[in-house]
């Protein structure tokens, strides 16, 4: 397989993994709504820091989705490198938003994985994926 094929067939993943993020961090929502307002009840003195924070992260988060088929058509268009920080930032923002979904959940002890936690997580490998393919399908001294 070509290098422009590889990175066009990474577009097609980080697309596909993009549209799980952003499936299941939609549906997500309410419960990160909730965790900020338990913060804010749990300390008050903090309120005015922990709202704005927590609803910056989670738009960071939500916007994981979109960065990841962002990158895809710039896969699309031979842009490997730009599609691949966008990616990383994708992965990352999304990374984080698991790890405090889990972690609530192991303090609540409900360490249970939701159907929207399944779909994130599929679409954060399908995005590491087509950024790995994306890598291997750069030229030589590129």
């Amino acid at each position: 397989m070509t290098a422009s094929r590889r990175v066009r067939r990474a577009g097609g993943v980080a697309i596909l993994g993009g549209i799980l993020l952003e499936l299941g961090h939609f549906s997500a929502v309410g419960f990160w709504q909730s965790i900020l307002s338990l913060l804010a009840s749990l300390l008050p003195a903090a309120a005015a820091l922990i709202r704005p924070l927590g609803l910056f992260v989670l738009l960071i988060a939500s916007l994981g989705g979109l960065a990841a088929i962002v990158a895809g058509i710039l896969f699309f268009r031979d842009h490997a490198r730009t599609g691949r920080l966008l990616i990383g930032l994708a992965v990352g923002f999304s990374l984080l938003s698991v790890l405090i979904y889990l972690i609530t959940s192991i303090l609540g002890r409900n360490a249970t994985l939701s159907g929207n936690t399944i779909v994130v997580v599929a679409g954060l490998f399908l995005a590491i994926y087509a950024r790995g393919l994306a890598k291997e399908g750069r030229p030589p001294g590129s």
